[in-house]
């Protein structure tokens, strides 16, 4: 389901890759370390998809979990900017 969202948000289909995300983390630790990369690519999902709020608590949460992978993303384009 996570490699469906991301095609889903690709091809600019963004309520769909939001809904398809959200059934993709919902039974994710929110406390691994391990999943920053995921909340990180959920929170530019949603907020493309109009939900800023959520794209916050998903972007700050990937910082706290893993501030170096959310670095490396922003280093190479991936921003919510």
């Amino acid at each position: 389901l996570y490699y469906t969202g991301l095609t889903q948000y690709r091809l600019k289909r963004y309520a769909d890759a939001r809904r398809t995300l959200e059934r993709a983390t919902q039974d994710l630790d929110s406390l691994d370390e391990e999943n920053a990369p995921i909340f990180h690519d959920r929170a530019m999902v949603r907020f493309q998809a109009g939900d800023r709020a959520g794209a916050q608590r998903d972007f700050f949460r990937a910082v706290y979990l893993m501030p170096e992978t959310v670095a490396q993303k922003n280093q190479f384009g991936d921003t919510l900017e």
